[in-house]
């Protein structure tokens, strides 16, 4: 039997058929998940009844004030029975949520607040490269009179102290260190809407949950919209971290002069900005490991002496105010 050369035009008709059948079956496969997702279930219906097992997570997403529930969902058998190396973290923004997975299923949900937009939290794949079990901002804080009466209650470190009185930083209790820029996730005060300085705040439960479930290199995952579960551990684009700008480089306005009827005036300089949050001494904390790790961070240098900072001089890094 002798078999005929395929011409150019059947070649591209083969191709052609390939990938329409392709293209269905993922859209079948979207469709389907789609279909069986508790987040799809419409609870604005009269009567709303939740269509999935008590007791189940899919019953606990299709309860009627998820994702705006304060409460929090555990697999006591799934956080039991898998290892630390397992477990990975989603963090989701639209919804102000967290998930501890164990191998691809939720053993946690929770509620979260995240940064506001004038101090957002960026998107991106990162790792644990520190933990402390008490940590205190050395960017954000309190600042009290020498009564010891607190007269600043969302002070910057560079803030005016009055005479005889001091400065305290945040506790940020449970501390867990994503990039050296200072974002991290810690115990703060939650809300059901982003309320850090850029930051992941977790109750206090929570957060002490956590910090004894992840070690060195625990992988979180922090994305805008919802994780598909199919595939829930799909880095997003990773969003640059730009660090916030500070008080002290903030100029009024001021009204437009003729500059032909203005002297010259030299340029002032400027102000110098804050040190990147510091890593203390008892803050457990590993390199960056080689790039081509699946979920590997984007990690920068760390910085030995904060004078020496690498950002701008009029640009401070964020941090969680409490």
């Amino acid at each position: 039997m002798t078999l005929l050369p395929l011409r150019s035009s059947q070649i591209l008709l083969v191709l052609s058929i390939a990938v329409l059948l392709s293209s269905c079956s993922t859209s079948r496969q979207q469709e389907e998940e789609a279909a069986t997702s508790p987040r799809t279930v419409d609870k604005t219906v009269p009567k709303y009844k939740n269509p999935y097992p008590l007791g189940t997570y899919e019953h606990f997403v299709a309860s009627k004030d998820y994702p705006q529930t304060y409460g929090t969902f555990r697999n006591e058998k799934l956080l039991k029975d898998t290892t630390a190396g397992a477990r990975r973290i989603v963090i989701c923004l639209d919804e102000q949520r967290g998930r501890l997975y164990a191998g691809n299923k939720v053993a946690l949900d929770f509620p979260i607040s995240t940064g506001v937009r004038a101090h957002p939290t960026y998107t991106g794949s990162y790792k644990v490269i520190g933990k402390s079990v008490s940590h205190s901002s050395n960017l954000y804080g309190k600042i009290y009179n020498a009564e010891g009466k607190c007269v600043n209650y969302n002070a910057e470190s560079s803030d005016p102290v009055p005479e005889g009185g001091r400065y305290a930083g945040s506790s940020m209790p449970y501390w867990q260190r994503l990039t050296n820029a200072g974002l991290g996730l810690h115990v703060g005060k939650v809300r059901r809407r982003p309320q850090s300085h850029g930051c992941v705040r977790l109750q206090s439960a929570t957060g002490k949950e956590l910090f004894g479930q992840t070690q060195l290199g625990t992988s979180v995952i922090i994305r805008r919209s919802p994780e598909s579960s199919k595939n829930p551990f799909v880095a997003p684009p990773v969003q640059k971290e730009k660090p916030a700008v500070s008080k002290a480089s903030i100029v009024k306005s001021k009204p437009v002069q003729n500059p032909s009827t203005q002297p010259e005036k030299k340029k002032p300089e400027p102000p110098v900005g804050k040190p990147l949050e510091a890593v203390t001494p008892s803050e457990k904390k590993i390199e960056p490991k080689a790039p081509g790790s699946e979920f590997a961070p984007k990690i920068e240098e760390k910085v030995e002496k904060p004078a020496e900072s690498s950002l701008d001089p009029v640009l401070k890094p964020m941090e969680s105010a409490n």
